[in-house]
Formats: structure tokens, C-alpha cells, sequence
């Protein structure tokens, strides 16, 4: 109640101002007017800033300030400050003519800090001076991280993103502040050095993201705290050492995207987990040997992307599984051995990119299905044997189709399709 009867008051007081006197109307009168008209301050007072965080909309703001007012001046400066959260950046100015220090207003308006090839010394002189609970995104990448402020980073109570990457760390435990960001969403320490880490429990349990690819880990198992982060959905491991992982059951249901590209694996099977993750939108197992897998069953039915490339497959045919992921976007099979692959006919028509690039194929033509994909923008074929495929008009029934890649394929020409088409052939 008292937050709607503020926002009432708020905007007759501003309506009142943008009004002018009429020619008859008496200067007592005015005064008496605005004797009875309490100032903002008044009004203002024994509000608990909370109340004000969400009683002063914007669009008042914006209407005062178009009238020629200056609202913020006419309130309390710590309110004012307040305000600063909620304002666009280029309203920020108009703060300056007020009686709060800018480095507090600033403060407020820092909600990212993004830093690539700097000196540490100036990453913790900005840390020093910003953080604080306003700061939802520090990024750090390509930088000598080693002696940051973590205590700073501490008070960061709000972070959402924390991005330290190829920062030359090497850890042997994960920082405990760590434990004080209760509210961090994505985490990546990716391109550092965490073979010796093995405090993973402290990890915080509002995770979505993980990202520890190209971490010079060799994993006999996989983190247990994994299994608690409840609202993880999307993990990278890629081009870390998980060859002898065995507890992939611990992967939680709430994962969308998985990245397990280059991690040594040899797998007769794929691990039976993964049918129970429903809601899996992208997998990649790209870069591990993958030539014994027979129970391509058990990939999800809604996977949108899957990558197989440089699996060390040689197929007869494509997984019959992959008829039935209607949902299927991006498919790559690059540098497997697909020269005897006939039932192209599976092929999903809901495809948009299909990387096929140097997997052994000698063409006469397209296969006919790629005629039906109508969704497709994107084929790739370079480093495979087309020098007489003919049927490339196939191409123009495909209204979405942007890209075509064959080079190094015997095609020494444009094919005969609409100009509209990218062909790279060299």
C-alpha cells in the first residue's frame, strides 16, 4: 500500500511541476498551494530504501527529465544513489549535477568487468575500487591471474559470471571464496592448470555452467559434487584426460549441453546415462575413438546438435537412431569413413548444417534426401571425391541454403545453382 500510494505521490508532484500558472490565478494562492504540498523530501522520509528500490519507476524519471526537472536532485543523495542502479547509461549524466560523489554513482552503474591481455596490477586496482554486490560479470582472459584480489572477489555476493581464462593458474585447490558466491551462475576456468584441484565439493550449488575444458586434468572419476548441482545444464570437459572415467550415472538430469570433445575416451558403448538426460539439446564426442559404439540408442530424442567428427568411425550405414531425432539441427560427421554409407534416406528433415567433409565419399550425386531437407543452410563436402556428382540443381529446391564447401573435392567450377548460393571451392 505504501509503495502504490508513493508511486501516486510521486506523479502528481511531477504533473504539478509541468503545469504553469494560470494568468488569474493569485501569487497567495500559488503559495498556499504549495505550503500544502509536502517536499519530495518529506514524503520521502521513513521509506526503507528496499521500498524505494521498486516505488520509483523509471518512466517517471524519464517524464520528469522531459519537462526540463531534475528528480534526483530534489531527493535524498543516498536514495538517489539507489536510483543509479535502475538507469540506463546515457541518463547517468544528469547524476552529475548532483551533490553524490560520481565514484559512488559508477560504483552502481559497474555491473561488468571484462579485462583480456591486462596487467594484473591494473585487474585488481578496477576489483579494488568496484567490487562490491552490484557486480554481476567478471571475465579475465589471456592474462597472469595468479596473485588476484580473491577477497575482492568475495564480496562480489551477486556475480553470475566468473570467466578466468588461459590466466596461468596452477592450482592445487579451487579458491575458498569461492564458497561466497552463492548466486554464480557460469564458471569457467578454462586453459589453466587444475591437474592437482580436488576440493570440487565447494563448487556452488547455483551452477549452470561449467567450462574446465583444456585443463590438464586426468580424472579417474568424475567430481562428485557434479551430482549435486541440480541447475547445471551445460558442462565442459573437452581436451582434458577422462579415459578411465566410469561414474557418468552421476550426470545430472538438468543438463542441456554436454562438450566431451578430445577427452581420450574409448568407449564400446555409450554411456546408458544418457537416454535419461531429457532434456540434452547438444553432445560432443567429437575426437575420441568411438569405432566399437553399437548402442547409439541411447542418445536423447531431442538432441539438436551431435557431433561425431574424427570419431575413428568406418560405417556401412548411419545409426538408424538418427532417423528418429526430429528435433536434430547441426550433424557432424567429418573425417569418419562414411564410403559405404547407402541409407542416407534417415537423414532428419530437420536439419540446417551437415558437415560431411573428408569422410571418404566418392559421389556420382547428391544423395536425393538432401533435396527434402528444406531446412538446410549449410552442407560441407571438401576433401571427398565429387568430380562427378551432377545433380547439384538439387540444391536450388532449398530455400533456406546458403552455404556449400567442396573444395579440394575435383570440382573445379561453379556448380549450376542460384547465384544467391556461397560456394567455396578453393
Amino acid at each position: 500500500m505504501k509503495i502504490k500510494t508513493l508511486v501516486t505521490v510521486l506523479t502528481i508532484f511531477f504533473l504539478h511541476g509541468s503545469e504553469k500558472s494560470s494568468p488569474g490565478e493569485s501569487s497567495s494562492n500559488r503559495l498556499k498551494t504549495e505550503a500544502q504540498t509536502p517536499s519530495i523530501e518529506e514524503q520521502l522520509k521513513g521509506l526503507k530504501l528496499e521500498e524505494m528500490r521498486f516505488s520509483y519507476p523509471i518512466d517517471i524519471y524519464r517524464f520528469s527529465m522531459n519537462k526540463g526537472y531534475s528528480p534526483i536532485k530534489t531527493m535524498p543523495p543516498e536514495v538517489a544513489v539507489r536510483m543509479a542502479q535502475f538507469l540506463p547509461p546515457k541518463d547517468l549524466a544528469h547524476l552529475a549535477k548532483t551533490s553524490i560523489p560520481m565514484r559512488d554513482v559508477a560504483k552502481l552503474a559497474m555491473t561488468k568487468l571484462e579485462f583480456n591481455n591486462k596487467p594484473i596490477d591494473q585487474i585488481n586496482a578496477a576489483l579494488d575500487r568496484y567490487a562490491g554486490p552490484q557486480l554481476k560479470t567478471l571475465i579475465i582472459e589471456n592474462s597472469d591471474a595468479q596473485k588476484l584480489h580473491w577477497d575482492k572477489i568475495a564480496q562480489c555476493i551477486n556475480l553470475q559470471t566468473l570467466f578466468l581464462v588461459n590466466c596461468k593458474l596452477i592450482w592445487s585447490a579451487l579458491p575458498q571464496e569461492l564458497t561466497a558466491l552463492t548466486k554464480l551462475h557460469y564458471l569457467s576456468f578454462a586453459q589453466n592448470n587444475l591437474s592437482a584441484v580436488d576440493n570440487w565439493d565447494i563448487l556452488p550449488k547455483s551452477l549452470k555452467g561449467l567450462y574446465v575444458w583444456r585443463c590438464q586434468l586426468t580424472l579417474n572419476e568424475l567430481p562428485l559434487r557434479i551430482s549435486q548441482l541440480s541447475q547445471l545444464q551445460e558442462l565442459d570437459f573437452s581436451n582434458d584426460d577422462l579415459s578411465h572415467v566410469l561414474n557418468w550415472d552421476i550426470l545430472p538430469i538438468s543438463l542441456k549441453n554436454i562438450n566431451l570433445s578430445d577427452c581420450g575416451l574409448t568407449l564400446n558403448q555409450l554411456p546408458e546415462k544418457i537416454i535419461e538426460l531429457t532434456q540434452l539439446q547438444q553432445l560432443d564426442l567429437s575426437m575420441n575413438n568411438l569405432s566399437q559404439v553399437q548402442n547409439w540408442n541411447v542418445l536423447p530424442a531431442f538432441l539438436q546438435v551431435l557431433s561425431l567428427d574424427n570419431g575413428q568411425l568406418t560405417l556401412n550405414e548411419l545409426p538408424e537412431k538418427i532417423a528418429q531425432l526430429t528435433q536434430l539441427k547441426i550433424l557432424t560427421f567429418a573425417q569418419n569413413n562414411l564410403s559405404n554409407v547407402q541409407n542416407w534416406n534417415i537423414l532428419p528433415l530437420s536439419l540446417e548444417e551437415l558437415y560431411l567433409q573428408q569422410c571418404q565419399l566418392i559421389l556420382n550425386e547428391l544423395p536425393p534426401r538432401i533435396s527434402q531437407l528444406t531446412q538446410l543452410k549449410t552442407l560441407s563436402l571438401f576433401l571427398n571425391n565429387l568430380e562427378q556428382v551432377h545433380n547439384w540443381a538439387i540444391l536450388n529446391n532449398l530455400p533456406q541454403f546458403q552455404d556449400l564447401y567442396i573444395q579440394q573435392s575435383g570440382v573445379n567450377h561453379r556448380p549450376n545453382i542460384r547465384q544467391s548460393i556461397n560456394v567455396r571451392l578453393q
